[in-house]
């Protein structure tokens, strides 16, 4: 069997101790109760199932829901539901039942969230370190407005930017308008590589200060800069016409630079407190060669920087069950693990469990780019010179970016399509939804050819456009052999899913490669009859021009190396173009990598530990091994059986909800090291959502560990009403006697040691008095919704039925010469009954008098309920009276129905004096 075991480091909130508790799976045996020198209470209702969900729309979107945990807070266990639990450390172990503690297997370890309590079961949620990770903000350091790196008072309360890697073109922050002091880091960086004005670049050889102070005392030239990496801050020589942007390289990592994912990842997880043992180096060392950069200036949470830097590199980051942060990479060459139902191959799956999960398709939407641009200009933010470009480089760029573009779009429509086509064969049959779709992609297909294959022929691409049309008749081939035919939408139409995609994803793969083409081909020969505009040179006009020519207003030297600028950035794109279709492509259409995360989430899952019920009558089993001897006999008499209950050394554990059952169960146990001898006796029942119960446990246990112990207990529960006597003696931990409720001796009290209370003055009782009054009496007709003296009720009026209406017996406490500071415990038994169909409610109170004058309350008033038939009810109440004098104590009944009648109440009181 497996057990669950539960440890939990909660927060008393009355004094801010920590309080561990620990729980194991109801139901557990004495060996899964006593493990690793601790007690584990079998309350455990409720085990922590955990999903992992790594694809969502498309993308890559790891996220771990580590589930819940729930017990019962009864017995040893009640006061529990009023620790705090938001926040605490947990951990969560499971085992099979009788292994030691060394052979369980951690399954979680972080924290808990706030915990919501119904009836006697606690419901707590798990959270994972990367979940708290979410609520952590990344940004940590604001502006004091004091001045210098401070900032004005302007701008007081504002947050500091952070930068991690190389940063392009960055907007720093205006920290001193008047110095023109920017910053770009709340801390040291490496360097300030370049400062823009409008994109313009202000100088490319700056001063450099080693300190903010050194900065703001430098005289620097207006058209000038200077930096102080120390401080991550520059500071401009003038004030600037426009918008101000900065190359960085940015924070030191342990004094060194770094601008890899690995690193980077560190370093803001450390800044999030993560302790360096809860980072595993070797995983995030995988992404040691993946660049990457964060440049922050508003307020995002530490976990969306470290899974947004990781999901740059397909890469997926997470806390492991031991609350460690791992890192992986999506892109898995491994093979996935075939389960057989019919258990043929390893791994054997348990039989009666095989579920067949919904697999999802693997991601599809993918974002890839490089050296990203912080701030994106307007057009009005560039600056003249860089924008007044040749028309003829601009034509270079605009014809060369359609072609691209026209790539972009081909790809982005294939890979739509080819989760469509997974989609589409799972079944192996076409059927009449699907053709809709696939005529109107045909009819994409059959336009957009001849087009195709006219800018093929203008930019002299042959190779690319004679694959491209071979690939579109070989689709059309196929689809026009199938029957009945894919244009029939009346009837489906049964395919060969593997030649159905392998023709549709040829064709898209042909397709995005003729574009690409084009695009090459275009970036390189744009055509001259594309430039227009009054200062368009003649034809042949500079065909042969000598180095420095002019042409407009530069010369040729300078056309020609802005004509090679754009050629190198185009032929840029067009070689990152390559390598996304290729990756792309290298994704499976089968889906194996959706099923193999599939796999290896349901690996990690925790099953869910339930325990069968049965109805039994009389049963005895005794069994034994080389090793084991167990001897067990249970009589059952019940109408409804949910559960088991039992007790391990003092435990109690389990829970049942039954309407009626009377149990007895005796069960032995023995082995090399160890006997338990248990027994228990249950008497429970409840109707309409009312229950009772009578308990009685006592067991025995030793083991060659020098562990013993032997306990007694019967225990009674009325609605929310329990008393319990324990007796117990245990060699390590003391010998005992534990009553839960009221006390009440007929003799005398005898104490050999100390008394120490609470509840009465000074730690000490002198003198005890013990009083007792009755009075009987009917209600039938009074006045409802008013208070009642029953010390001053007459026997003079009768109701319909002639029974008396008042009595004349005293339901009053009198007790003279009282000193100050003594306590009084009070008990009123009110025996009511009702008739009707209808429930009746009673207000019950009691009213203190000294001398006779100043009537006070006594604590709270209590809500009676009357069923059908007699009910006793007993109601305690406390007083503590704080001068000397004669006080009496009367009860106050008030009657809220119409069918109730209270037949007698019985008044006792108990007295403690200094």
């Amino acid at each position: 069997m497996k057990i669950c075991l539960v440890e939990i480091s909660a927060i008393v909130p009355a004094t801010g101790a920590i309080q561990t508790i620990r729980l194991s799976s109801v139901g557990a045996s004495s060996s899964a109760v006593i493990l690793d020198g601790n007690r584990w209470l079998p309350f455990l209702t409720e085990t922590p199932q955990t999903t992992v969900k790594v694809v969502e729309d498309g993308r890559i979107n790891l996220t771990v829901d580590h589930g819940r945990i729930a017990f019962a807070a009864v017995g040893s266990a009640a006061a529990w539901r009023d620790l705090m639990f938001d926040g605490a450390r947990a951990r969560v172990f499971v085992g099979e039942e009788g292994a030691p503690f060394s052979a369980y297997e951690q399954h979680f370890e972080g924290t808990c969230g706030a915990h919501t309590t119904e009836k006697s079961i606690v419901s707590i949620p798990l959270v994972g370190r990367g979940d708290r990770l979410e609520k952590t903000n990344l940004l940590t350091s604001s502006f004091a407005g004091t001045g210098g790196v401070e900032g004005t008072s302007d701008i007081a309360g504002n947050l500091k930017p952070v930068a991690f890697g190389r940063c392009l073109n960055i907007e720093p922050v205006l920290v001193d308008a008047a110095k023109q002091v920017y910053q770009v880091h709340d801390g040291a960086i490496d360097d300030i590589e370049m400062v823009f004005e409008n994109a313009l670049a202000v100088n490319s050889a700056p001063l450099t200060a080693a300190n903010a102070s050194a900065l703001y005392s430098m005289s620097i030239p207006e058209g000038q800069w200077a930096k102080c990496p120390a401080a991550g801050i520059f500071r401009l020589g003038g004030q600037p016409s426009g918008l101000v942007t900065a190359d960085v390289r940015g924070a030191k990592i342990g004094g060194v630079y770094s601008s890899n994912i690995a690193t980077i990842a560190t370093a803001i997880l450390t800044r999030a407190g993560v302790l360096s043992a809860h980072i595993d180096p070797v995983t995030f060392a995988a992404f040691g060669d993946k660049s990457w950069s964060l440049y922050a200036d508003t307020q995002m949470s530490v976990w969306e920087a470290v899974t947004t830097a990781f999901a740059h590199a397909a890469g997926i980051v997470f806390a492991d069950e031991t609350g460690v942060f791992r890192a992986g990479s999506y892109l898995s060459n491994a093979t996935p693990t075939t389960l057989m139902a019919d258990r043929s191959s390893l791994p054997l799956v348990i039989t009666g469990t095989t579920k067949q999960l919904e697999v999802s398709p693997p991601v599809w939407r993918l974002k890839y780019g490089h050296s990203r641009a912080w701030r994106v200009h307007t057009t009005s933010e560039i600056s003249k010179a860089i924008a007044d470009i040749s028309a003829d480089q601009a034509a270079n760029d605009a014809k060369a970016q359609a072609a691209l573009d026209a790539a972009a779009l081909a790809q982005a429509q294939a890979d739509v399509a080819r989760a469509e086509y997974a989609s589409m064969v799972a079944d192996g049959v076409l059927d009449r939804a699907e053709k809709i779709r696939l005529m109107d992609r045909i009819q994409g297909y059959t336009v957009e050819r001849p087009v195709l294959m006219a800018e093929a022929a203008a930019q002299n691409v042959t190779s690319e456009a004679q694959t491209y049309d071979t690939a579109y008749l070989n689709l059309m081939s196929y689809l026009n052999g199938l029957a009945p035919a894919y244009y029939d939408t009346g009837v489906d139409t049964s395919i060969d899913g593997a030649t159905y995609v392998s023709r549709l994803v040829t064709y898209d793969v042909r397709k995005t490669a003729l574009l690409t083409a084009i695009a090459n081909r275009a970036a390189q020969t744009a055509g001259w009859g594309g430039v227009t505009g009054p200062g368009k040179p003649a034809d042949n006009a500079t065909v042969g021009a000598p180095s420095g020519t002019p042409v407009g207003n530069s010369t040729a030297d300078e056309v020609v190396n802005r004509i090679e600028t754009a050629r190198q950035r185009i032929d840029g794109l067009v070689t990152a173009t390559a390598e996304m279709v290729a990756k792309i492509g290298a994704i499976p259409v089968d889906a194996t990598v959706a099923q193999e995360i599939e796999r290896v989430a349901a690996e990690k899952s925790n099953a869910a530990l339930s325990s069968a019920s049965a109805l039994v009558e009389q049963a005895s089993i005794a069994a034994a091994s080389s090793t084991n001897a167990v001897a067990q006999r249970t009589s059952t008499l019940e109408a409804s059986y949910t559960g088991l209950n039992g007790r391990v050394e003092g435990v109690e554990g389990g829970l049942s909800s039954a309407n009626a059952r009377i149990t007895d169960e005796a069960v032995t146990a023995a082995n090399a090291t160890g006997a338990v001898a248990s027994r228990t006796s249950n008497l429970e029942s409840s109707v309409g959502g009312l229950s009772s119960r009578v308990s009685t446990t006592e067991g025995s246990i030793s083991n060659l560990n020098g562990r013993t112990a032997a306990f007694w207990q019967t225990q009674t529960v009325a609605g929310n009403n329990r008393a319990q006597l324990s007796i117990y003696a245990d060699a390590n931990g003391g010998a005992g006697v534990d009553i839960v409720g009221d006390v009440a001796i007929s003799g005398n009290l005898m104490v050999g040691g100390s008394i120490s209370t609470g509840k009465i003055a000074n730690n000490a009782v002198t003198r005890m008095a013990s009083f007792y009054s009755s009075c009987s009496h009917s209600f039938g007709s009074r006045t409802k919704n008013q208070w009642y003296e029953l010390s001053t009720l007459q026997l003079v009026d009768y109701d319909q039925e002639g029974n008396p209406i008042y009595s004349g017996q005293s339901a009053r406490l009198v007790f003279t010469g009282l000193v100050s500071n003594s306590s009084v415990m009070l008990n009123v038994a009110i025996d009511h009954y009702r008739t009707g169909s209808n429930d009746d409610t009673w207000g019950a109170r009691v009213i203190r008098r000294r001398y006779g004058n100043d009537p006070v309350q006594v604590g709270d008033s209590y809500m009676v309920r009357s069923r059908s038939g007699y009910t006793i009810t007993t109601l305690p109440f406390m007083d503590v009276v704080s001068l000397d004098g004669d006080y009496s104590y009367q009860i106050e009944l008030a009657r809220y129905g119409d069918g109730g009648f209270v037949d007698y109440v019985n008044l006792s009181g108990i007295i403690g004096q200094k």
